[in-house]
């Protein structure tokens, strides 16, 4: 979507999809220049860069410098938040954006000014062109700031009501027009079924293992230390405790209750609230530190850290060796040669069909839904070689590859741990690549196709003979 112009993204991504736009703009001007993977990559990794020192700036005002020293790092290699830091969506930025506008929430509670309570509230009010998610953020970050700053309701109100008034004022266009497009779209508040996950455990069970690393054992051991911690700030800063007991309650109560019968909860959704969490088992860290346990305390709360940081490395460096072992750089060299050629959708190879597109400057990528299939067919003169990925199971994988091999209509051969890379020998017009597309994926899976193939073949089929259904 981001190769559109400003105005076709506006309109498909705010008008039609209730979405937020910003994201999509940046990566028009990246993917332009540098272009790529990278240009797709790099302004996640900018925006995970960005937010370090407003975690930690953030920390500061709540706790003390000492936690606030440990939470970058801790943030720097906290898995879920290393996933994100190059994922080409707008996760890094949605962190970002929310930490400094949650950090200018919190110094105008501590100047008490409404000129910086109006700024700040303009910030978060912004955060809606970001992530449609941010009304949720954004409202807790107002409450923590009045919880912060609070000096009595009238005092208070008196002071910070430019905030809100802000924060409402410049995400109007939001409220009045995206709210309701995506309740439609996702079904949010109608029936009684609840978000769901795709691994069918809990949204509480889910969250708590991505806002932690280690196994679950760990897991508990760091709940207990960050419940520590927070019964720490309780006895020396109470409304930090409450601030961050806000941070990490509110958002997994708000998707474990809402209604939303066609999307599923998905982690990432839990970014903007990472760094609390992990700032809640840094205090406990920095409490036992400071405890009158002596030694032991000390020693435990060095554990504590160096679990931190040493679970989210070992995490981190396992995706590492995962995407290694795929080989993707070796995939791209490979077509480079047969950029001629024409890469359809790889189906169960989700999005290596784009990394490629991406990498292979000039390639064709036709997709597999009807109606971007027409133009394709429609150019009957063109005859082009076929690119398919597959891959599957390693049952799946072992049977489609022996079937491929012994064809003669197709070249195949493997790249990495797990991809199948399918040319058609000659040069096809189109119509004739689509039917070849269908037989062999047919042959692949051998009649045990995924809802997503299956999807797939049923779209070609209708493309092939004109029967497009309408918008």
């Amino acid at each position: 979507m981001a190769p559109l112009p400003f105005d076709e993204i506006v309109d498909l991504i705010f008008v039609r999809k209730g979405g937020a736009p910003t994201h999509f703009f940046l990566e028009h001007v990246f993917l332009a220049w540098p272009g790529g993977v990278e240009g797709l990559r790099l302004p996640s990794l900018a925006f995970f860069l960005l937010a370090l020192p407003a975690a930690g700036l953030v920390a500061e005002r709540l706790t003390c410098r000492a936690a606030a020293v440990l939470l970058v790092p801790v943030l720097a290699l906290a898995p879920l938040a290393v996933n994100l830091a190059t994922f080409g969506r707008m996760y890094s930025l949605f962190l970002a954006t929310t930490l400094w506008a949650t950090f200018l929430a919190l110094v105008a509670a501590e100047r008490g000014r409404p000129l910086y309570w109006g700024v700040a509230g303009a910030a978060l009010g912004l955060l809606v062109y970001v992530h449609p998610i941010a009304p949720l953020y954004l409202g807790i970050a107002l409450l923590s700031a009045l919880v912060h700053g609070w000096s009595g309701l009238s005092s208070t109100v008196r002071r910070a009501w430019p905030g809100p008034v802000a924060a409402v004022a410049v995400g109007l266009p939001f409220y009045l027009h995206s709210l309701s497009v995506l309740r439609n779209r996702y079904d949010v508040y109608r029936g009684g079924e609840r978000l769901r996950t795709e691994q069918g455990e809990s949204v509480t069970s889910l969250a708590l293992q991505n806002l932690t690393s280690g196994g679950w054992a760990g897991r508990i051991a760091f709940l207990l230390v960050a419940l520590g911690g927070i019964a720490a700030l309780l006895r020396s800063r109470p409304r930090s405790a409450v601030v961050l007991a806000l941070w990490i309650v509110v958002p997994i109560a708000f998707f474990t209750l809402v209604p939303a019968e066609r999307t599923v909860f998905f982690p990432r959704y839990l970014l903007p609230a990472l760094p609390f969490a992990l700032l809640a088992v840094v205090v406990g860290a920095v409490s036992l530190f400071r405890s009158r346990l002596g030694v032991v305390g000390k020693v435990a709360a060095v554990l504590v850290v160096a679990s931190l940081l040493a679970t989210g490395a070992y995490a981190d460096a396992d995706r590492l060796r995962t995407l290694s072992s795929l080989d993707l750089r070796d995939l791209s060299a490979i077509v480079e040669p047969h950029r001629d050629g024409v890469l359809f959708s790889s189906l169960e190879a989700a999005n290596l069909d784009r990394y490629v597109a991406l990498e292979v400057d000039g390639l064709e990528r036709v997709e597999s839904r009807c109606r971007l299939l027409v133009p394709f067919l429609e150019d009957s003169a063109a005859r082009k070689k076929g690119i398919w990925l597959l891959t599957g199971s390693d049952q799946v994988f072992a049977r489609g590859s022996e079937r491929l091999r012994r064809g003669d209509d197709v070249e195949f051969r493997r790249v990495g741990s797990g991809i199948g890379l399918v040319m058609s020998r000659e040069a096809l017009p189109p119509r004739e690549l689509v039917e070849l597309g269908i037989d062999l994926r047919a042959a692949w899976f051998d009649g045990e196709e995924s809802e997503r193939a299956a999807l797939a073949a049923h779209h070609e089929r209708l493309a092939l003979r004109g029967e497009c259904p309408p918008l």
